[in-house]
């Protein structure tokens, strides 16, 4: 066992319909059963053996892989994300360029791949700013863009006979 654990957070973003939660069963899939013919790490030297997966810490909804895997192999896009889930394992990496196996010769990583709906981005640019502000700021964004300015003009008027 390794005396260094790396912990590594991924989220993987894109917009609805991107292929997100595809895309991390894939990789859990490769993850847990490692070919390095089929799936090279970095220069093909490095090898990983799925060691575990772990409990989410915070209780967040856990990324049913299996059953995203299970869809797929019958021929089924995955169901529709709803919430962030997430997937936690622990893996040991081996081998890699020669510098680094004479250092650490296994490097035990936790790792924790996060899905977050495509709709969530949206959610973005209100992160941290007071609802109030954040409408000012899409209504100044509809006015300085002139094709939005135009679609936009009647609800904006509707806005501006209610007080805004």
């Amino acid at each position: 066992m390794s005396l260094l654990v790396d912990r590594r957070q991924v989220g993987v973003l894109g917009v609805q319909q991107a292929g997100k939660t595809t895309f991390l069963t894939s990789l859990i899939h490769h993850l847990r059963n490692h070919h390095p013919a089929e799936f090279p790490l970095g220069d093909g030297s490095w090898r990983v053996k799925f060691v575990s997966a772990l409990e989410n810490a915070d209780g967040s909804p856990r990324f049913d892989h299996q059953k995203y895997r299970d869809q797929i192999q019958n021929r089924r896009w995955p169901t529709k994300t709803h919430a962030v889930s997430e997937y936690r394992c622990q893996l040991e990496f081996f081998g890699g360029p020669l510098h680094y196996r004479l250092e650490n010769a296994v490097s035990l990583t936790e790792l924790s791949l996060v899905d977050i709906p495509g709709e969530r981005l949206a959610d973005l640019g209100m992160a941290g700013t007071a609802y109030d502000r954040w409408s000012d700021l899409v209504l100044e964004f509809l006015d300085g863009q002139y094709e939005y300015r135009v679609e936009s003009r009647g609800f904006v008027e509707l806005l501006g006979a209610g007080g805004h």
